[in-house]
């Protein structure tokens, strides 16, 4: 399994990368977009839907808010309330699920729905902007703060975790693993800076404690898809992945994590 696991992960990273590095706008928006049509078509799971057919008009359906708020040109007008209005359901949901000692907590369909509306629209236009607005070594640096507050969680929690984090939410996650990809997380933010040498309006040190920030955040991100999975026992949002599971399993955490980034780099960037 670990095995398979790093396989998926090589071939992922790679082929990211590459797209970053030489696929147009057009490309890269196609990529995302098709990316969300997947999220979106795993989404009808959390909703009980069984049928092929209802999980591709999940898919379709998304991607028509999409087109329509792209064909109106509303986004920019109303990207940072989408950002935060996703951001913010995230973290409330969580936190009202571990209140609630795992009662249930989301079924109705349509609320499901509009929760995969907004979270994915933002998630669709922080990552398409990422890669028009700014060079392709801004958007690296944000995935290796999210990298590393994975790999930092996962050593630390092993090693030192005793304290749950949200232990009706996810019971394998610790304080201490937390703590550990924070740790980890603001040198690769810095040294990834020093590197990049990005034009902005704030110091290095704050801007890479700004993105560890972000990255420790980003656990809500895990956290929100877990309460999903836990009202219908579900394992994996899917199967597309071998070693991972579905595309949410694997982005779960840049769902949260995305639109802020692109709100943070968009206030310290020099215009």
């Amino acid at each position: 399994m670990l095995k398979t696991r790093l396989i998926t992960a090589l071939i992922l990273s790679a082929f990211v990368g590459l797209m970053l590095l030489f696929a147009t706008p057009f490309w890269w928006q196609a990529l995302i977009a098709i990316t969300v049509f997947g999220m979106a078509y795993e989404w009808a799971g959390f909703a009980k839907e069984k049928s092929r057919w209802v999980k591709l008009s999940w898919g379709l359906g998304v991607l028509t808010t999409l087109l329509l708020l792209k064909y109106f040109q509303v986004i920019e007008v109303m990207f940072t309330g989408l950002a935060f209005s996703s951001v913010g359901l995230m973290i409330v949901l969580v936190a009202f699920y571990q209140r609630r000692r795992g009662a249930l907590l989301v079924s109705n369909k349509f609320l499901l729905f509009l929760l995969a509306v907004i979270i994915l629209n933002a998630f669709y236009y922080s990552a398409s902007y990422m890669q028009i607005l700014f060079p392709p070594s801004i958007l690296l640096v944000s995935l290796l703060v999210i990298w590393s507050v994975d790999t930092g969680a996962y050593f630390a929690g092993k090693k030192f975790g005793k304290h749950k984090l949200a232990i009706f939410v996810s019971p394998g996650k610790t304080w201490e693993g937390v703590l550990g990809g924070a740790i980890l997380s603001y040198p690769v933010a810095l040294l990834g800076l020093v590197i990049v040498e990005p034009d902005i309006s704030i110091s290095i040190y704050l801007l890479a404690f700004l993105l560890s920030v972000i990255g420790v955040l980003s656990v809500f991100g895990d956290l929100f898809e877990s309460v999903l999975k836990r009202q219908v026992n579900m394992k994996d949002s899917g199967y597309i992945l071998p070693g991972h599971g579905g595309l949410i399993d694997r982005l779960d955490s840049l769902l949260l994590a995305m639109p802020l980034f692109l709100v943070l780099w968009q206030w310290v960037s020099v215009k």
